[in-house]
């Protein structure tokens, strides 16, 4: 009996413990699906579940759970076992780390933002070729990228995308050769295989047919190789692509043998320059002509440049800052500041594409021959530059407009003090009227066509071509002739127009130093091509008038091989000719202020004349009364 009832009461709390477990699981169960107050409704409205916070990893999940209280050792043993491989040069193995780390810290934006970063910068310098680099940058946005994934509505990890491509390939010294690179990475791989343009067992390229509609559907690209690389000739170019066949690309790997008009895509998540999805808000970007995801390649076109992906993932990191649940803001950087990133990245593309020639029209290639035995001109129909500055004038504009920036004088007065203070502190961080005036006057045709006559008049002042950059400097659209310099505001042509009618751009510094280089340049011209008459009317002059000083009983054949400093000074420098911006403003003020006119002599490597002329002139009793003057003591024999 003892037995039994032993039996008995282990059954009854076997039961109970059983129920109990039923009524807390039942409970559980409640409290997670309580309409409104539950867990799930909870921690959905905090976004803190794994699929609010991201794309889920179940092997990385497994991995996490398996290691229990270790992780954060397991970590740490994994932190410096990556910088002892980097230390020793170990990419491979350095890579490894790092995605074992991102995997095990999928939700912690720290590690995903340094080792980004240590990969496209500090990784990518250790290589030589810069074909290495471009691989190991890829790679940095590529783990920032995928970071973004998993962790959503984080502004800073979009920024990060935006700005590796932004900085690292577009303004790094071998931007030239890593933008070729990203055109290329853009490219179908079929479009730019070497055995399109030659025959079998051939080096030269003997198919110019193909070769042509190759620079037709890509100008930005083979006028960079031909002008930055040096790729000279059309085997040069080919031979660029042949040496990059393969780099982190858009497409999927060729199939050896297999015929095929089209190469596939790779997945979204593989394919490099990873694209942003569509923007959500769109609040802090003016919508429509953005990149995305699901943009497809036919319309990409030329233009799917790395300042353009850029400015799409700097649109894309908006997106949080505007969500209405649940807002974040950046860590690093001020607010104002960062919701100007879009504009400022069209404003880089817009000066990129001046300064590799791409104005108003198109490009002329020289001295390749396609058929029917005549040079084609690429990139035509386009407004290249004045499309740039329109959209970045409209961007900037619209950011202004959404953030406030934009409030005139009578507006601001009616504010109250405090939001006052913070709209001046938030005018001056953003710089906001200086980059919408600078957006504002480039986009103006008058502006356009007057850079791209310097432009091509600075290419041919840099060979010696004086001949032909003098009448270009001296069109209408760009200096005027000499005849016009002095012509009322109102009759003001090309870049003298463009500075009398927008005094504001004209005061800028380094507009000012741009038009003292651009002025140089003209004067260059002219002093090559009349300079040595000049010089020679200058020497006699100087040398007529110091042999007047002489005695006039001194015979006149003992004056004239005497010759004093100065003409020594006039010998060995240019004439001094005059230029359109030598003369006053219509303020009667310096078109060019004498701190910038030194700046751009500076720029330009040239000595300031003048300066050195009245250094060879001083007396010593004139630099002793100097040096006294600034001891703070009187001059010689004073009181």
């Amino acid at each position: 009996m003892t037995g039994s009832n032993f039996q008995q009461q282990s059954l009854i709390r076997k039961l109970t413990y059983f129920g109990i477990i039923l009524v807390l699981f039942a409970v559980t169960l409640g409290i997670r699906n309580l309409k409104g107050y539950g867990l799930n409704d909870q921690a959905k409205e905090l976004s803190i579940r794994d699929e609010d916070l991201g794309e889920g990893d179940l092997t990385a999940q497994a991995v996490r759970l398996s290691l229990v209280g270790s992780r954060g050792i397991t970590i740490c043993g994994l932190w410096a076992a990556a910088q002892d491989k980097q230390a020793k040069h170990k990419w491979n193995e350095l890579e490894l780390l790092v995605r074992s780390l991102t995997k095990l810290q999928p939700h912690f934006i720290a590690p995903w933002r340094f080792q980004s970063w240590n990969l496209a910068y500090n990784v990518s310098v250790e290589s030589d070729r810069v074909k290495d680099k471009y691989f190991y940058i890829t790679r940095g946005i590529d783990l920032a990228a995928e970071g973004e994934r998993k962790n959503k509505n984080n502004p800073d990890l979009r920024w990060d995308v935006g700005y590796f491509h932004q900085d690292k390939i577009g303004m790094a010294d071998e931007s030239n050769t890593l933008r070729c690179l990203f055109q290329l990475s853009c490219i179908d791989p079929l479009e730019r295989q070497p055995r399109r343009f030659r025959s079998p067992n051939s080096s030269v390229v003997d198919n110019m047919d193909e070769f042509k509609d190759f620079c037709e559907k890509h100008p930005m690209l083979v006028r960079r190789l031909r002008e930055t690389l040096r790729c000279k000739d059309p085997e040069d170019v080919v031979d660029f692509l042949e040496a990059n066949q393969k780099i982190p690309s858009r497409f999927e790997d060729l199939s050896s043998g297999a015929v095929q008009e089209t190469t596939p895509l790779k997945a979204p998540e593989d394919r490099f320059p990873p694209l942003p999805p569509i923007s959500q808000y769109g609040v802090q970007c003016p919508p429509g002509n953005e990149l995305n995801v699901d943009s497809p390649s036919s319309e990409l076109g030329d233009s799917f440049d790395n300042f353009a992906v850029a400015r799409a993932w700097f649109c894309y990191s908006q997106d949080p800052l505007d969500d209405p649940d649940h807002p974040r803001k950046p860590k690093l950087l001020a607010t104002i500041i960062f919701i100007g990133y879009p504009s400022r990245a069209q404003q880089y593309f817009a000066e990129k594409l001046e300064h590799e020639g791409w104005f108003d029209t198109g490009w002329e290639i020289p001295n390749w021959t396609f058929p029917p035995a005549s040079l084609i001109t690429v990139g035509k129909g386009v407004f290249w530059a004045g499309d740039a500055w329109k959209k970045a004038y409209e961007m900037t504009k619209y950011r202004g407009e959404r953030s406030h920036l934009d409030l005139d004088a009578n507006e601001v007065s009616k504010l109250p003090p405090q939001i006052q203070h913070i709209y001046n502190i938030n005018k001056n961080l953003s710089n906001h009227q200086h980059f919408l005036m600078m957006a504002r006057v480039e986009k103006d045709p008058v502006t356009v066509t007057a850079r791209r006559l310097f432009h091509q008049a600075g290419k041919l002042d840099n060979v010696g071509d004086y001949d032909q950059a003098k009448p270009i400097f001296e069109d209408p659209a760009a200096f005027g002739p000499p005849s016009t310099w002095d012509s009322p505001k109102e009759k003001a042509t090309g870049w003298r127009k463009v500075l009398l009618e927008n005094p504001d751009y004209a005061e800028e510094d380094d507009i000012e130093q741009e038009t003292f280089i651009l002025q140089h340049h003209y004067k260059h011209s002219l002093q090559e091509l009349a300079g040595p008459y000049y010089k020679q009317l200058v020497v006699l002059s100087d040398a007529l008038g110091q042999s007047t000083l002489w005695p006039a009983n001194m015979p006149f054949g003992l004056r004239m091989p005497w010759y004093t400093p100065s003409i020594q000074l006039h010998r060995r420098l240019h004439a001094q000719v005059q230029g359109p911006f030598d003369r006053l403003n219509a303020k009667g003020e310096r078109f060019i202020d004498p701190e910038n006119e030194a700046a751009a002599r500076s720029t330009l490597g040239l000595y300031d004349f003048r300066a050195l002329q009245m250094r060879m002139t001083v007396t010593p009793e004139m630099k002793e009364q100097m040096m006294m003057k600034k001891r703070g003591m009187g001059a010689p024999g004073g009181n």
